[in-house]
């Protein structure tokens, strides 16, 4: 199985550093997992599956059109949310297929799985 992961550009933001500290966490042996800044190389004709490090703010490429054009499983990581409203951007959970949200206490459901904030291991 092979999958796609697609992250915000790179800028001075937490968006992107948690969407990078996301695809580190989900990398496995068990699957090969591609990583992508932005779409520009992206053609989901190569892939089971794709991740999207999705928020709205940073990822104005990545729009309803676009995203319902990709017809492999979608799967969304909403990295900001707040408490007891985890679609905050007003997002169409709907445009995808699975939603990981960066809250352990998250509620789960068929579709919704909570997803522990990955940390960078430090050296001291």
């Amino acid at each position: 199985m092979k999958g796609a992961y697609i992250n915000s550009i790179k800028a001075m933001c937490s968006i992107y550093e948690s969407g990078l500290m996301c695809f580190k966490a989900l990398k496995s042996e068990n699957f090969i997992l591609e990583y992508y800044e932005g779409i520009d190389n992206f053609d989901s004709i190569n892939y089971d599956f794709v991740i999207f490090n999705y928020h709205p703010t940073v990822a104005e490429w990545c729009n309803t059109q676009y995203i319902s054009s990709i017809k492999i499983p979608k799967i969304a990581i909403i990295t900001e949310m707040l408490e007891n409203n985890k679609f905050m951007f007003n997002i169409n959970h709907e445009l995808f297929n699975f939603l990981l949200i960066l809250d352990p206490t998250q509620k789960e459901s068929e579709r919704i799985f909570a997803f522990g904030r990955p940390l960078e291991k430090f050296n001291y």
